[in-house]
């Protein structure tokens, strides 16, 4: 039974406008913000992908920066930094799941109990002084970690799905494919929709954006790693656990394809859900926004991206 929906994909147009159409959903809960405490970096995903390079000190240090993260997306700070010069709010400084997730604070001491599995007196190593320091010991074996990240991922979506009475969550953090191998192991009631845009409208916004590079012969690079990516995940889970979903035909035809999607989902489709302005889809934004050579080496650079998706 599919609890967990992970609406992801190259680009935020697509997998934003769709987790807001099945927020209309009567049975579907949702948050109004990319979570990120699963995709970014020291986060859960990122975490368990690491823990294969594993001594008693990297262990340590990186469970450290997991809960130091987890912990500080529990609660809201006016916490600044100086950037030449400018005040700069800290990241995740407007987050505060603990709003949001009823108990997740409480999850993620939990979290940080169960990992450790006894402390002891020590000095760091290469330490040159004689100061003592109460050192965390955590397992090697993988499995136990696992366990342990399965159930306060589970604590935390049943939360959400709990406090909104509703039997499904959806969960659109952009990049989440880059972890779908470790998606289904730890959360194996779930179902990733990948949504796919035409490479070049992708690129088209990407060059507009603060988080990527604004050169298109950097893009096709950017673009074409993170699609070799989503490659090797889907060889590494089951077809019946993920769905690819054009995001033009969804603007085309969005009865036929969230009808498709109900049915993989095995959730009823409600009307409701087809009252979602998508008026600004931007289709076909590339045109406008890039020069023709840019254009005509996107399409020569991602040729089998392009025919594999049928955007030729």
């Amino acid at each position: 039974m599919i609890d967990t929906v992970f609406i992801t994909g190259t680009g935020r147009s697509g997998t934003n406008l769709l987790k807001d159409i099945f927020s209309n959903h009567s049975d579907v809960a949702s948050l109004p913000f990319e979570s990120r405490y699963t995709v970014d970096p020291d986060g859960v995903f990122d975490f368990l992908r690491s823990y294969t390079s594993w001594s008693p000190f990297l262990a340590n240090k990186k469970i450290n920066r997991l809960t130091d993260l987890l912990k500080s997306l529990a609660h809201r700070n006016e916490a600044t930094y100086d950037n030449e010069d400018v005040n700069v709010k800290e990241p995740y400084a407007d987050w505060e799941l603990n709003k949001w997730i009823p108990g997740y604070y409480d999850s993620v001491l939990q979290l940080e109990t169960e990992l450790c599995t006894f402390t002891y007196e020590a000095r760091y190593p290469g330490s040159n002084t004689h100061e003592v320091h109460t050192m965390d010991y955590y397992s090697y074996q993988k499995e136990i970690v696992e366990k342990v990240l399965k159930n306060f991922l589970e604590n935390c979506n049943e939360a959400i799905r709990k406090d909104k009475d509703c039997k499904l969550l959806i969960e659109d953090n952009t990049w989440s494919f880059i972890y779908s191998n470790e998606i289904m192991r730890l959360l194996p009631n779930s179902m990733l929709i990948f949504m796919m845009r035409d490479p070049r409208d992708v690129i088209s916004s990407m060059k507009n954006q603060r988080w990527t590079p604004n050169n298109t012969s950097d893009l096709i690079t950017y673009y074409s790693d993170l699609m070799k990516v989503w490659e090797e995940q889907k060889q590494k889970i089951s077809e019946q656990s993920y769905m690819e979903i054009r995001f033009e035909d969804l603007i085309a035809d969005s009865n036929e394809v969230l009808r498709l999607i109900c049915r993989a989902i095995n959730l009823d489709f409600e009307e409701g859900m087809l009252d979602q302005d998508m008026s600004k889809s931007n289709i076909g934004r590339y045109v406008r926004d890039l020069q023709q050579e840019e254009i005509e080496m996107i399409e020569v650079a991602l040729k089998d991206t392009l025919e594999k998706y049928e955007y030729v």
